[in-house]
């Protein structure tokens, strides 16, 4: 038997719409351990902000010290949209740059590293191998549907989306169709516009 490869997941839509439920629903029906945080909390050194190699220690944790159970574990990064960077004329802002490097941090934890756990205070560690654990990435992308909607030929009058109010049902109806109905291509091409490096799309 062939194991199938793992596709790791991007959950969009406004906050309080159940990213992470969902996530960790999947989760606690496979019995599986979860955990959870906000992209916005990371930075690359771990100096002004947390390490993302830490949510391996925490799932190390939900997995009751058990290696081969985290190793199977999911992690949820909620806010993952902030991590958008913006390129302009004087080019990457310090922000920019930061969130880039916190993309390359979390490219490198999906595409499967082992990541050094510690497990007491005498300096023993663990390793814990991230190329099985399923990503789950979510974020609200507030004006993706516009760059889609764009790349797919509609003009912005077409559209109409109003961003002084709550959207109303229609609204809603007509952000959900246009995402649903993007080709692979085009999500792709939105999402690096948005933003998100290549290589992290």
């Amino acid at each position: 038997n062939v194991a199938p490869d793992k596709h790791n997941v991007l959950l969009l839509g406004p906050s309080g719409s159940g990213k992470s439920l969902l996530a960790h629903t999947v989760a606690q029906y496979l019995e599986l351990p979860f955990t959870s945080a906000d992209a916005t909390s990371f930075s690359p050194t771990g100096f002004q902000g947390a390490d993302v190699d830490s949510t391996i220690t925490d799932l190390y944790i939900k997995a009751k010290g058990v290696v081969q159970t985290a190793e199977k574990g999911f992690v949820f990064f909620d806010e993952f949209d902030k991590l958008g960077t913006y390129q302009n004329k004087d080019g990457l802002s310090k922000n920019d740059t930061l969130n880039l490097n916190t993309q390359n941090s979390l490219l490198r934890l999906i595409e499967g590293k082992q990541i050094k756990v510690p497990i007491n205070n005498m300096g023993d560690n663990v390793y814990v191998s991230t190329n099985k654990i399923l990503f789950f990435f979510g974020g609200a992308f507030t004006g993706l549907v516009d760059i889609v909607a764009r790349l797919n030929g509609l003009a912005s009058r077409q559209i109409g989306f109003r961003s002084d109010s709550k959207p109303t049902i229609e609204e809603a109806k007509q952000t959900y169709d246009i995402l649903c109905n993007a080709s692979l291509d085009v999500m792709t091409k939105a999402l690096i516009e948005y933003g998100l490096s290549a290589e992290l799309v």
